[in-house]
């Protein structure tokens, strides 16, 4: 009967509902109650099929819109801290205690939403304040390395070259 139906489909929505309420979508009271009042009041059985179809895609564009920010706020974290600390000697384990991941959990993660590794992101946001201040200042080289949380200017040098495809001073000779 239509009756049993509503009872059902009722039924139905709040396991849905609470399911949902587990992975923190939140949903409140009153919306809930306008929706069901909604539900009931629709006179035919399509109506109500399409309505439902529809209250279930928003809900479940929340979740993954929810899903979604979970994974992106720890790789959040993890960026401003290094580009807050990338002066200094920063270890993945530090990056992944700011995230309270594991580093092999948090490393996978990192590098599938951002394409890159933890240790490259260190290198590249490094790599791009040395040629900010290979351009903007007379620093030497030296004093630049340490600056960019490198305690060894050759190391630093080799790996600038690596990467940007010249020398530091090459660089600097090029932007001044």
């Amino acid at each position: 009967s239509p009756w049993q139906l509503e009872i059902l489909l009722m039924e139905l929505l709040n396991q849905f509902r609470e399911e949902v309420k587990k992975d923190g979508i939140k949903i409140l009271q009153e919306e809930i109650t306008a929706q069901n009042e909604y539900f009931l009041a629709l006179n035919s059985l399509e109506q109500l099929k399409r309505a439902v179809c529809e209250y279930i895609t928003q809900i479940m564009a929340a979740y993954i819109e929810t899903m979604n920010s979970r994974h992106k706020q720890p790789i959040t974290i993890a960026i401003e801290y290094i580009e807050q600390h990338y002066k200094e000697p920063v270890s993945l384990e530090e990056v992944c205690a700011q995230v309270d991941l594991s580093y092999h959990y948090f490393s996978g993660l990192f590098r599938q939403e951002t394409g890159v590794t933890i240790t490259d992101y260190l290198i590249q946001v490094r790599i791009d304040h040395a040629k900010r201040l290979l351009k903007d200042t007379t620093k030497n080289i030296s004093e630049i390395a340490e600056l960019c949380g490198y305690s060894d200017a050759r190391h630093f040098s080799r790996l600038f070259a690596e990467r940007v495809g010249i020398k530091p001073q090459e660089y600097r000779r090029m932007n001044a």
